[in-house]
């Protein structure tokens, strides 16, 4: 069983990695609204992994596949995938109340 500074310090590990995957998720709503900017008829860089991209030509930039798990890709359009995120957000947002309240009561105790 863990001591108290023991359950302390794993919810605040547990807090900054929420906070860290709220970042993220940001960034790729930002993303997916620039994304949603371009003509469809451009060159792009197109990551194929961590800091290695290719050269590509955008054909449609109306949908977006995304990975649902499993390996299953399905299409999106932007304002879907844009609230898919922000769903992903509100869980998140949603974990982190519990673990905020989780903190005060082993704090308190």
């Amino acid at each position: 069983m863990m001591n108290k500074e023991e359950t302390i310090n794993r919810i605040k590990e547990s807090l900054q990695k929420m906070d860290g995957a709220i970042q993220e998720l940001e960034a790729i709503q930002e993303s997916i609204k620039e994304f949603g900017k371009l003509s469809g008829d451009e060159d792009i860089l197109a990551p194929i992994s961590n800091g290695i991209f290719v050269e590509a030509s955008l054909k449609n930039n109306k949908t977006l596949k995304i990975n649902i798990g499993d390996g299953v890709i399905v299409d999106k359009t932007i304002p879907e995938a844009q609230e898919l995120i922000k769903k992903q957000i509100s869980e998140i947002n949603k974990s982190k109340e519990k673990a905020v309240s989780e903190y005060n009561k082993v704090k308190n105790v």
